[in-house]
């Protein structure tokens, strides 16, 4: 990469030549003093950035510089410990006055002028956004990439910890790993599987450094339930393609962890329940429905009783009313996904570009200055919409209606949802539920005060507050998951083993 020094200090002045008589001593000019060398560059750099409804959103970016010269920083990394992002290379480059840092994925840059104080100004596809910058020593870096989460789960466990894998029949290119806990005393035990929500997901269910399924796997076995939480097909150590996988697929996955634990000589095959979140709330009660003699019960945490459009634009909505958007704005905003999806449904799976680009292309049309600056150019627009829209998962999740499913139900489910949940709104969807299982005399619906779809302590319920909460899994949830599984596996009479 071309850069161009930048000189660090003025040129020392040139000694006065000798005059054309004696020289009188007493007046003679001393010497200038040498500059002062330059502060050495910081390594590290931390600051926030101002976001729209009064939030901010702290980032770090760690710096290799083979001089003093800010033009000789060789790469930068950064980290947005709130959305997940940690060490992605940045661009850089130089001019005259400043450093800008480029991540030219998401249009985001920031130019930072080196100081006494370095400055910063930071634009996303043109939209300009307050930020703030300093720099920071190795332990305050340390601790805003890796923010605090206490309940993750460390060693050594009073359980057995078992990394296995175990195939797919119905997708012979899936092989999915996973790890197995199972807790001290006499066998067998009873199980429950992990199934997780949308997305390319670990074992773990890992998101902005938190581990709630590590943590709900830990609660559990210390309470003598075994566990099996498994990596995503195509994610982590799991094999097979993911991008044209649906539901109905990660449905077979879910199986296909039923059936490897029916295998286990530790495992009580009679005793085996799903417990899904998001997403996995919608596979857990589909695979109980198709093999309802195989599962003993289901937990929906932050399952759905809708379809995917009901759900899209409802949380739509209740997103952007927690970010400060006006209600003729929320509307607008629905209206065209309304309209959008409507077009996808229409089209034929890979063709809804060509149907989207004019619904699109209207919306953009009627944005700001501003917020045409925050999209990007039109054709970049369209990409970032189109593209995700004409999948065959969202083609599924859009017009898959769970009540059906919900209906065959006969085992004992538990519905539970965080009334701060903005992604599965509660008031949506709980009712919704408990319509579908009316039949169901073994259903629990819970509703918890004061949490978010991650069952975390909230205070708006915003994924953007996600990041900067410190618990993972509120410990009252957990406790009423946990007595609820005990009870429909006849273990409420035995001791919990001590623990979180």
């Amino acid at each position: 990469m071309l850069r161009h020094c930048i000189p660090l200090a003025v040129l020392l002045s040139l000694l006065a030549c000798p005059a054309d008589k004696p020289t009188d001593t007493s007046t003679v000019t001393p010497e200038p003093k040498p500059e002062p060398k330059p502060e050495p560059l910081p390594a590290h750099l931390v600051g926030s950035i101002a976001l729209p409804g009064g939030q901010t959103l702290d980032f770090a970016i760690a710096l290799t510089a083979v001089e003093l010269d800010a033009s000789a920083i060789a790469s930068a990394k950064l980290w947005i410990p709130m959305q997940g992002v940690a060490g992605v290379d940045l661009v850089v480059a130089h001019d005259s006055k400043a450093t800008t840092f480029s991540w030219p994925l998401v249009g985001a840059q920031w130019i930072v002028e080196f100081g006494t104080e370095p400055s910063c100004a930071f634009s996303q596809r043109g939209l300009a956004l307050e930020c703030d910058l300093a720099g920071a020593d190795e332990a305050e870096f340390a601790e805003l990439i890796t923010p605090k989460r206490p309940q993750t789960p460390i060693g050594p466990f009073p359980y057995t910890v078992e990394l296995v894998k175990f195939a797919n029949a119905a997708a012979p290119d899936v092989t999915l790993a996973g790890t197995l806990t199972i807790p001290e005393g006499l066998a067998p035990h009873p199980v429950v599987v992990l199934i997780t929500g949308s997305g390319a997901q670990d074992r773990d269910e890992t998101i902005v450094g938190h581990k709630p399924f590590a943590v709900l796997a830990d609660h559990l076995t210390r309470r003598g339930v075994a566990v099996l939480r498994y990596d995503d097909r195509g994610f982590g150590e799991s094999t097979g393609n993911a991008s044209t996988a649906t539901t109905q697929d990660f449905a077979t996955d879910a199986w296909a962890a039923v059936e490897f634990l029916r295998t286990r000589p530790e495992i009580d095959p009679k005793r085996i329940g799903l417990i899904g979140h998001s997403e996995g709330g919608v596979v857990g009660p589909a695979v109980a429905a198709a093999h309802a003699k195989d599962i003993a019960f289901v937990v929906m945490l932050a399952g759905t009783g809708v379809s995917g459009q009901l759900i899209i634009r409802h949380q739509l909505g209740l997103i952007m009313k927690a970010s400060g958007a006006d209600e003729a704005t929320i509307a607008r905003e629905r209206g065209f996904a309304e309209r959008m999806h409507a077009a996808v449904l229409a089209s034929a799976p890979g063709s809804a570009r060509a149907a989207l680009e004019p619904i699109l292309k209207e919306w953009y049309e009627g944005l700001g200055p501003a917020e045409k600056q925050g999209v990007g150019e039109f054709e970049q627009a369209l990409d970032d919409r189109a593209t995700p829209l004409d999948t065959a998962w969202m083609r599924y999740f859009l017009t898959y209606d769970p009540a059906p499913t919900l209906a065959k139900l006969k085992m004992p489910v538990l519905a539970v949802n965080g009334e701060l949940d903005l992604q599965v709104d509660p008031e949506q969807n709980l009712p919704a539920i408990e319509k579908a299982l009316k039949k169901n005399k073994r259903l629990t619906v819970v509703r918890l005060p004061g949490l978010n779809h991650l069952f975390q302590p909230a205070t708006t319920g915003s994924p953007n507050e996600y990041g900067s909460i410190e618990t993972t899994f509120d410990p009252a949830a957990l406790d009423r998951i946990s007595t609820w599984v005990r009870q429909q596996t006849k273990l409420e009479d035995a001791p919990p083993s001590t623990g979180p």
